[in-house]
């Protein structure tokens, strides 16, 4: 059963990336929001999305992506509406929150 990670934490907080990352499994989605996004967070989740081993789902919702002022050309990162974040949250019974 996937989960959905909702990723609120900043990037500079290095401890929490490092256990959600222990803590993901093929095939669960990542919503990353808020503070968790800059160019170097965008760079760690672009890598875990092209990862082939990952096989995760990552999901930006699109006006925090605005809000934060960044672009994903080419990206395999998803841009999502507040419909599908809220789909996402009501199709999965677990839900893990980083902040």
């Amino acid at each position: 059963m996937s989960i959905l990670h909702q990723l609120g934490a900043s990037f500079a907080q290095r401890e929490i990336w490092a256990q959600l990352e222990i803590a993901f499994a093929s095939g669960d989605v990542i919503v990353a929001f808020d503070q968790a996004l800059c160019v170097e967070a965008l760079a760690q989740l672009e890598a875990w999305a092209r990862n082939p081993d990952c096989r995760l789902r990552v999901c930006i919702p699109g006006d925090e992506l605005s809000e934060a002022g960044l672009h994903l050309p080419g990206s395999q990162i998803e841009i999502i509406d507040d419909q599908l974040w809220v789909q996402l949250i009501a199709g999965h019974t677990h839900i893990q929150h980083w902040s």
